[in-house]
């Protein structure tokens, strides 16, 4: 009987010794997990929305893992159609701004109403944004369907120093066509030094 209880323990042994690696695999994967995975623990989808959503409170955390879990940069939101970046540039989220252009965001993307990132940061006095955006390429005399350009937005804004950087990259008084221009703007707000400095750049009317 004595060599048939060794036996036993030695298959007792050889049993609990090949288990064990398949007791630790699910340990491992918890502590690894997906950016899908950390998604859900937050309760949070991989959409679109939540993209533009995050990208607006400057939360890049959440930004990256929803780009790690496969939303598109570019991707837009389903009412307004803006991006991501169109948000984070509205709120002058710089550094996000950044990682979003790295990871190929484009910098003309227009939403619903024709408005670029371009125009959307002007509107709300983002000069650094705007800065940003004009370094990689933002097409300055972009105009909206609702005859906007960054221009107009700038004086809206009442930021001087935003209407001298686009004048200084080649934005045009002139613009648009069709519709209220950045002077009569200017004018109408009481905005003298804007309306100088248009004046100045248009060639001196009035």
């Amino acid at each position: 009987m004595q060599p048939s209880k060794c036996l036993k323990t030695l298959l007792r042994r050889a049993l609990s010794t090949l288990a064990a690696p398949l007791l630790i695999l699910p340990v491992q994967a918890a502590d690894n997990p997906t950016p899908s995975q950390r998604l859900v623990t937050m309760g949070l989808e991989a959409t679109p929305a939540r993209l533009v959503q995050f990208a607006a409170q400057g939360d890049a955390n959440v930004v990256g893992l929803l780009l790690q879990a496969g939303v598109s940069v570019n991707a837009t939101d389903p009412l307004r159609q803006v991006t991501a970046l169109h948000n984070a540039a509205a709120q002058g989220h710089v550094s996000l701004m950044k990682k979003l252009l790295e990871q190929g965001a484009n910098v003309n993307a227009a939403d619903w109403f024709g408005t670029t990132p371009l125009i959307a940061a002007a509107y709300h006095g983002q000069i650094e944004a705007v800065r940003l955006l004009l370094q990689q390429g933002a097409a300055v005399n972009a105009v909206s369907k609702e005859g906007a350009t960054a221009l107009t937005a700038a004086v809206y804004s009442g930021k001087d120093a935003l209407l001298d950087l686009l004048l200084a990259q080649g934005a045009s008084p002139a613009l648009p066509a069709n519709g209220e221009q950045p002077l009569a703007i200017a004018q109408r707000a009481g905005r003298g030094a804007m309306a100088a400095a248009l004046q100045k750049n248009a060639g001196g009317a009035k």
